[in-house]
């Protein structure tokens, strides 16, 4: 795939993490061996909190991945001219953008999932080699339902912040230079200039709302459903029925939709019509 091929970081940053992931799981358990350390009793609380401890800094760091990839993708190819070379070849501007917007909203998620499964059969595979309880560590807690809410929320992650996602992808394809300055200052200004006369629509909240590390996310039981808090904790709750249908009738996830389909479509229009020549 050209993302992959064009923006590396996307298979090398996961396995950078599996090798540390590794070498932390082996130092750790060398250390204790060394040092005569008694290993803690094993408990589903202290597998689930090692296990929802790796998902969190996995998912905290392609975060910041997906963020600097949106930022890039557009204005990479204008800044290098490549623009004209992808022009030329029966691809729409539509296309383009929705094929990056699919890797930022499904791929990546895939990504963050699929190194979350490894980084947990590493460090369970090692930990039980190493300590004495090697069988009890695997059931412990429901692997395969644990990996499934894994998925579920970070596609619904996905889903929730696509305003945010949309912006920096946006701000990608208009941004003459530094993008990444414009995707910030521009809401900032909204922010100030919303405080200063007070305009009451609450901007600030409304951007916080939507970044994925815990402040509100839908609030109630929905924050449990995206975001930070719920990879963190998706181990200790059954995510039922009643709780997606719950997170669908948010009408701010509908207005959301809504105002990231506005994005889209104004950086097709930006992709289609920029002339940085």
């Amino acid at each position: 795939m050209r993302e992959l091929w064009e923006h590396y970081n996307l298979w090398r940053i996961p396995l950078i993490i599996l090798v540390l992931v590794v070498l932390a799981n082996l130092g750790f358990t060398g250390a204790a061996s060394w040092l005569g350390l008694t290993p803690p009793e094993v408990s589903t609380q202290v597998v689930g909190m090692t296990l929802g401890s790796l998902g969190s800094l996995v998912f905290f760091v392609f975060s910041f991945l997906v963020l600097f990839y949106l930022i890039d993708c557009l204005y990479a190819e204008r800044r290098d001219k490549s623009i004209l070379f992808w022009r030329s070849l029966p691809v729409s501007d539509t296309q383009a953008v929705l094929a990056k917007l699919f890797v930022a909203t499904v791929v990546i998620p895939a990504i963050i999932w699929l190194t979350i499964i490894a980084a947990h059969l590493i460090t369970l595979t090692i930990q039980s080699v190493s300590g004495e309880n090697a069988a009890k560590l695997f059931t412990l807690i429901d692997l395969g339902i644990y990996w499934r809410n894994l998925l579920i929320i970070l596609l619904l992650t996905a889903l929730w912040t696509l305003p945010l996602l949309t912006w920096f992808l946006f701000c990608s394809s208009w941004s003459k230079r530094t993008p990444f300055v414009s995707a910030l200052t521009i809401p900032l200004v909204g922010i100030l200039l919303d405080q200063i006369f007070s305009v009451g629509i609450g901007l600030g909240g409304i951007i916080a709302d939507r970044i994925p590390f815990g402040y509100n996310l839908g609030g109630g039981e929905q924050s449990f459903l995206v975001g930070l808090l719920g990879i963190t904790s998706s181990h200790a709750h059954a995510l039922g029925l009643s709780a997606f249908l719950r997170f669908f009738q948010q009408p701010g996830l509908w207005a959301g939709l809504v105002v990231a389909g506005g994005f889209t479509a104004l950086t097709v229009w930006t992709r289609r019509w920029r002339d940085d020549g």
